[in-house]
């Protein structure tokens, strides 16, 4: 399940806000994923944009018992950056 909200700011600027939200412990005892994105990007033209964003990615897995049990807890952040290439 997520959102996504863009907002253009100019012809060439625009701003972006990403989220998602997936698991919800269907496969496991704990099973979640987290994700959020928000950035800017710029349009060099109609078909080439380059984007810069903060990425905040969580990842929560626990199931089994005793020497069989599983747990992950997994968070990562950082900037990313795309270029965009539409044909």
């Amino acid at each position: 399940m997520g959102l996504r909200v863009g907002l253009q700011l100019s012809p060439r600027w625009s701003l972006g806000l990403e989220s998602t939200v997936s698991g919800f412990n269907i496969n496991a005892e704990r099973d979640t994923t987290f994700n959020f994105q928000t950035g800017v990007g710029y349009s060099f033209s109609r078909s080439v944009t380059l984007r810069v964003a903060y990425v905040y990615n969580s990842y929560e897995f626990c199931d089994g018992s005793g020497l069989r049990r599983s747990e992950i807890d997994l968070d990562q952040h950082g900037l990313g950056l795309w270029l965009s290439i539409r044909f």
